[in-house]
């Protein structure tokens, strides 16, 4: 067995590989590429592969970002497991991490590239590895919410009628829109900006809006963190209780709905409440982080 940077060969085991575990699905081409050799952070040396004879036996991926490192997917092949292949993936990218001075290392998720806000609790190899491999978790818990889309109306025309007549307007987003969402996604944050742009390279614009006198005031998306999740969602504070974010999450409900989706999921989700309440939305997923302190070497 020997440890080769991932290539673009890998990228449709990798893909094949995420859709295979459990509760995962949907990952496409497009979405895997842009979380590997097509993000901004991409380092070869901290993508490994394991493969033996030309046959990839598991893959690593890993980032880093803010002075940390960052590992956001682990997944060795079913019959491969338990062999010390996840073990020496991991081991090379700690490795990379202290050459370069990094100590700290989390687990799950990285800003702007993660696949999940953690990994799944019910993966009950994946906690038992981490747990040998020194990594600790504060059980804080992330969630993914679902939302059944089968059979169900999410049409809005009465909610859009009561709006337009406070003088407030819903419809998809243009090209036009996309410096005034970019503006209002970073009273949020840059990541949600980041985010939210994603939704233009989608066909048809995967983002809805709404506007009073010529102003931003809401805006939604889905296919952004990937094909099959809904967010992020952004309603000015002073426009809150109003109903609005309500219809352009319907709206995007619909969308993905004649899209073919069955279920989708709403990432890293918040306030749970109001999607309860507005699609019906319930707790799909539970993540944990984990974290561990390297030993460097002294300097000098």
């Amino acid at each position: 067995m020997k440890i080769v940077p991932l290539q673009e060969k890998h990228l449709p085991i990798v893909r094949t590989w995420l859709n295979r575990l459990p509760y995962e699905y949907g990952w496409d081409d497009r979405s895997i590429y842009a979380r590997t050799l097509g993000s901004g952070m991409f380092r070869p040396e901290l993508m490994p592969v394991a493969e033996e004879k030309g046959e990839p036996l598991g893959f690593l991926l890993a980032y880093e970002h803010e002075e940390k490192g960052w590992i956001t997917a682990l997944v060795v092949r079913a019959d491969r497991q338990r062999q010390g292949i996840g073990t020496r993936l991991v081991q090379a990218v700690e490795a990379q991490f202290a050459r370069d001075g990094i100590s700290h290392v989390t687990v799950g998720w990285c800003p702007l590239t993660f696949f999940t806000p953690g990994w799944d609790v019910r993966y009950t190899g994946a906690v038992a590895f981490m747990e040998k491999n020194h990594y600790r978790t504060e059980r804080r818990c992330r969630v993914n919410l679902w939302v059944e889309l089968a059979g169900r109306d999410f049409g809005t025309a009465t909610e859009e009628q009561r709006l337009r007549e406070q003088g407030i307007i819903v419809r998809r987003a243009t090209i036009e829109d996309r410096a005034r969402v970019w503006e209002l996604a970073l009273t949020s944050s840059e990541g949600w900006a980041i985010e939210s742009a994603r939704s233009y390279d989608n066909d048809p614009i995967s983002l809805f809006v709404a506007e009073k006198d010529d102003r931003l005031i809401n805006f939604a998306c889905y296919g952004t963190g990937g094909p099959m999740y809904f967010g992020p969602l952004l309603t000015l504070p002073e426009f809150r209780g109003h109903g609005i974010a309500s219809v352009t999450t319907r709206m995007c409900m619909a969308d993905m709905q004649r899209l073919g989706w069955q279920r989708i999921e709403i990432n890293w989700a918040g306030p749970i409440g109001f999607y309860a309440r507005s699609v019906g939305a319930t707790i799909g997923r539970v993540f944990w982080s984990w974290e561990k302190e390297l030993e460097l070497a002294p300097s000098g």
